[in-house]
């Protein structure tokens, strides 16, 4: 349980920090940063079954929340990109 608070404490103060960056993002600048990344697909596989970092939301259980998923939504937002979840087991990850 103490593991957990930790982790929830961590990921709220790692929240707090990078608000400000998100506020500043400035996805134009960041495509001609990253030229390469034009036009891209993102696909990220997780397992979904990983609470607090990745686990499927009750409402919707195709969906990815958790803090892993919402920091790559958060992160390939700003540079305009699209981002697809693709949810495969744990020792397919390997």
């Amino acid at each position: 349980m103490r593991l957990v608070s930790l982790s929830i404490a961590g990921a709220a103060m790692l929240i707090a920090c990078a608000a400000p960056a998100l506020a500043s993002c400035d996805s134009k600048a960041l495509a001609a940063k990253y030229p390469g990344l034009s036009g891209k697909h993102i696909r990220v596989a997780q397992d979904g079954e990983s609470p607090p970092y990745s686990f499927r939301d009750p409402a919707d259980f195709e969906n990815l929340v958790g803090l892993d998923a919402d920091l790559t939504r958060a992160a390939f937002a700003c540079l305009g990109l699209p981002v697809e979840f693709k949810v495969v087991g744990q020792f397919e990850l390997l």
